[in-house]
């Protein structure tokens, strides 16, 4: 009889594991045809007379930082990205000057942050080959920090909200001194240094910026800056010194403006009108054509236009 229990157990214990192992193979086939689905996506469309939209946001940087798993998923969810990869930025400019499908460059900078000039003096060069092929640029921004307009000024047309402002304030270099600090917690400690402009450890042994430290700030600062104006100035076909007084004399400008932000930049020619966002993707259905899926003007954002090229590349 115990036997016989013994056989009926086993049957039971051997169809409870054959089931557990078949339960364990479903679960892992929904699991993998669920990533499957979410990362597996098919080539972006490109629909024919659009305008490339430039939207960056973050940083510009030449290597994404952080997890690629957690940037995977952020991507799968439709999450804002916190940098762009300024290679992107280029190549898909680039590759949209001789696109017969792109009309157009739209360039929404209001996500810009925190960019080197020399990054953005690529993407500035990628702009001006796209409006040698004969293309608009055009430039929307609510408010144009710095960098954001560095970029705005390469287009054809500069748009700024009526509400908004053109903040320039040139470059600066801030330190901090912490000698009286250290004095009072009494840390002793050597330093050992040979020449006058050998100023990385005054943070430690002064408690302001040592006349060797301006004179050399000064220089690659003014450089900077020079740079910049030269820039911008060249792109919007106006004289440097205009930047220089926009940025010096804001009070001036502003009192001249009626206290109208918006009104001193364009003023002073660094925007060609103000206008709200919808009139001026208005504007850039002039030139695409309306969109019949619920948009103003038929478009492709950089990341599907990229894919799309991409992609064409890899099958040719």
């Amino acid at each position: 009889m115990f036997r016989a229990i013994g056989k009926v157990l086993h049957w039971i214990w051997s169809g409870l594991d054959g089931l557990r192992k078949v339960l364990h193979l479903v679960l892992l086939l929904i699991l993998f045809g669920s990533l499957w689905g979410l990362f597996s996506r098919s080539i972006p469309f490109v629909p024919e007379q659009a305008a490339l939209v430039v939207a960056p946001q973050g940083p510009l940087v030449e290597q994404l930082s952080g997890d690629p798993l957690e940037r995977a998923v952020a991507e799968v969810l439709r999450q804002q990205p916190t940098q762009t990869l300024l290679r992107d930025v280029v190549d898909a400019i680039d590759a949209a000057a001789g696109d017969s499908r792109i009309s157009a460059l739209y360039l929404d900078l209001g996500g810009l942050e925190g960019t080197g000039l020399a990054k953005l003096e690529e993407v500035a060069r990628a702009i001006a080959k796209f409006r040698a092929s004969g293309k608009p640029v055009i430039a929307y921004g609510d408010f144009y920090d710095q960098r954001q307009y560095y970029l705005a000024a390469q287009a054809d047309e500069v748009y700024l909200d009526p509400q908004g402002i053109v903040y320039l304030d040139g470059f600066a270099n801030y330190g901090l001194y912490f000698k009286d600090t250290i004095d009072k917690l009494a840390a002793d400690w050597n330093i050992f240094r040979v020449g006058e402009y050998k100023s990385a450890v005054e943070t430690f042994t002064r408690n302001d910026m040592s006349p060797e430290e301006r004179e050399a700030s000064l220089v690659w600062l003014g450089t900077l800056w020079g740079t910049y104006k030269d820039d911008v100035a060249r792109a919007r076909g106006i004289e440097s010194d205009v930047l220089q007084v926009y940025a010096d004399d804001a009070v001036a400008g502003l009192r001249r403006a009626e206290g109208n932000l918006a009104r001193m930049a364009l003023d002073a020619g660094l925007v060609t009108a103000l206008e709200g966002r919808y009139a001026v993707e208005e504007r850039i259905a002039g030139i695409t054509g309306e969109d019949d899926n619920g948009g103003i003007f038929i478009g492709v954002d950089q990341g599907a236009y990229l894919a799309n090229v991409r992609s064409q590349e890899a099958l040719s």
